[in-house]
Parts: structure tokens; C-alpha cells; sequence
């Protein structure tokens, strides 16, 4: 697909989002993985010990009949792509099936954040949610006897090849939604950030420069409209990557999300990432819609006395690495079509 600088002039910039920190409907939900390196070090692979993205298969007992078929329609799209059929098991819980895959390529149409706060006693285990701040982070923090809230995050993706799916949403909590996002300590190493350095960065000079020569006004590229490599973090011979989560006893080895792209710029071809005209408008018209802008705004009135109503979502909580996690090879981006 050949990368039209120009094609930037048709997009509405006012849904053009900043990559970075940031009652509707639901969508299938897609989970980080943090891996397990003594699964690795042993030369295991799989969801468990490399990490990665994970659909799980294993409905919620109080699931309906429309949840459960479209679980089961979007496993069976996700095996015929490929996705390997694997489990995972959570703290103190047991095994749940589902699908997994290392790396994937995706649109990211749009994104949203909250605080939350697990709160447990003899009666019950629930999740409260607030809005996004620092002032609702101090706030909660107080509400609940001093429990720290910890972030999460939901990415809303159109996997490239399985359009006809529709949105799924990745879920990262604490640390792994920042090295997805990009903010405070993994500013420099975060998915987005990488995405917005080497990819949307060079689309928007080029656009600049098209739109100089045709005396109109510069356009910016919002993610939505390239593809973006990411998954589980690797280092330069493919191997899971992990870095220490925490530190003295609370610390813990996780692989973390990482943008499978080159270095540079310099390096990156456009043409290969952009999703095309079609899928542009396609993309546009999803963002604008009134289903997703409520999914995007849902959260920032949430009511802080709600249950979390995620299927599985992955607790993980990891203290970003001081270093970035190293290139991906090129067999990462060839084997997505890039």
C-alpha cells in the first residue's frame, strides 16, 4: 500500500489524538501477558512464559448468550489466523483457556484511562474505578485507607488482516500500561512514543512538505491510520526480554509491551504501515461513531462505587527497565505482512 502524504488533507483534525497519556458498549477483550522467565529459562514457549497478547476462551460464569457467541465467533477468526491455542493462569486462580500471539500489527483507533483500586474483605473482592488525574489519584488514595490506585488502560485495535472482526480492546494495568503509553519513566522506551518518534512523526513532514508545495495548511496523521507492530518485549535474537518489576522482595522479572519497529526514521517505510484509503475513511468513520465516542468518554465520569466488569483482566504491576528493550529482528515484521 503506497503511502499518500497528501491523504492527510482529507482527515477531520479534530479526531486526530496525541499518542500518549491520556455506560458505553463492550468489546472482546485482548490481555497482556507479563511472561514467566523460569518458564524461559528452562526454553519453554508459550502465552505463560514469553508473555504476549491472550484472548481468553473460558466465558465468565454470569456471561449471556451474546457474550458467549461472540466470544466463540472471535476465537474461532483468531485460530484461523494463526493465533496458537494456549492457557493462562492467573494469581491464585485457575488455568483459563484461550488464544495467544507474541506480536501483532493493529490500528490503534483510540485509548482510555482510569485509576483503580482493589478492595478486599471478609464480604467481597471488588475493583473501583476513577477517572483519570492526579487529583482523583490522591483522592482515591485517601478514600480507601492509603491503597495505592494504579493505572489502567484500554486500547482500542482493528488487528491488521481481521478487519472484518471489528474493535477489540487491549487491557494494561500499572507499568505495562505505561511502556504501552509512553509516560513518566518510559517516556523514551514506550510503544506510542516509538510509534509517534519513527512513524507518524516522518508522515507529518512529509505532509508538511506536500502541503507547502500545494499552498495549503499542514494536516497530522492521527495512529489510526498505519499499523503499528508491537507485542511482547524481545531482544536482538528474539528471545523474551525481561526486566525487574519492583524492587527487594516485591520485585519480579516481566517481559513488557514493545513497539516491534526500527530506530529510525530513516529505517521505516511508510507505504508498508499505512492501512490505505479505504481503511482510513473506515477508521474515521469508527472513531467518530457514536458507540466508540462513548466507550472513550465513559470513563471519565466513572462512579468510583462500580465493580470492575472486565473479563480476566491481567494484574500486573512492574517497575519500568532503565534501559529500552532492544530492536526487534526482521522476522518480527516480516512475519506481520510489513
Amino acid at each position: 500500500m503506497t503511502f499518500d502524504a497528501t491523504a492527510a488533507f482529507n482527515i477531520d483534525q479534530d479526531t486526530v489524538e496525541e499518542v500518549g497519556p491520556q455506560g458505553g458498549p463492550q468489546y472482546p477483550i485482548l490481555m497482556h501477558l507479563s511472561g514467566d522467565v523460569k518458564l524461559a529459562n528452562k526454553g519453554l514457549t508459550g502465552a505463560e512464559s514469553e508473555g504476549g497478547l491472550f484472548f481468553a476462551t473460558t466465558p465468565r460464569e454470569d456471561a449471556n448468550q451474546e457474550e458467549r457467541e461472540r466470544m466463540e465467533r472471535v476465537a474461532a477468526v483468531l485460530a484461523e489466523a494463526g493465533w496458537q491455542e494456549d492457557s493462562w493462569t492467573p494469581y491464585n486462580g485457575a488455568p483459563v483457556a484461550g488464544l495467544w500471539k507474541a506480536t501483532v500489527a493493529a490500528s490503534v483507533i483510540t485509548i482510555r484511562e482510569c485509576w483503580e483500586v482493589k478492595i478486599e474483605n471478609e464480604k467481597q473482592t471488588r475493583t473501583v474505578r476513577a477517572p483519570w488525574g492526579w487529583d482523583h489519584f490522591n483522592a482515591l488514595k485517601e478514600q480507601h485507607q492509603g491503597k495505592t490506585p494504579h493505572s489502567r488502560v484500554h486500547v482500542m485495535l482493528m488487528l491488521k488482516g481481521l478487519e472484518t472482526l471489528g474493535p477489540l480492546v487491549l487491557t494494561l494495568k500499572g507499568y505495562a500500561g505505561m511502556y504501552f503509553k509512553g509516560h513518566k519513566k518510559c517516556e523514551f522506551i514506550g510503544v506510542l512514543h516509538h510509534f509517534q518518534r519513527v512513524v507518524l512523526n516522518k508522515a507529518n513532514e512529509q505532509t508538511a512538505e506536500a502541503a507547502k508545495k500545494a499552498g495549503k495548511t499542514a494536516a497530522r496523521w492521527p495512529a489510526r491510520c498505519f499499523w503499528l507492530p508491537f507485542g511482547a518485549s524481545k531482544d536482538a535474537k528474539g528471545k523474551p526480554l525481561f526486566i525487574t518489576a519492583g524492587s527487594g522482595q516485591q520485585s519480579s522479572q516481566i517481559v513488557v509491551p514493545q513497539a516491534h519497529l526500527p530506530h529510525d526514521a530513516a529505517e521505516v517505510d511508510l507505504s508498508k504501515l499505512y492501512v490505505g484509503r479505504e481503511l482510513q475513511n473506515t477508521f474515521q468513520e469508527l472513531y467518530q461513531s457514536d458507540e466508540v465516542t462513548k466507550w472513550r468518554e465513559e470513563w471519565k465520569t466513572l462512579d468510583p462505587n462500580a465493580q470492575d466488569s472486565d473479563n480476566h483482566e491481567h494484574e500486573d504491576g512492574a517497575t519500568p527497565a532503565a534501559k529500552p528493550p532492544q530492536a526487534p529482528v526482521d522476522a518480527d515484521l516480516e512475519s506481520l505482512g510489513l
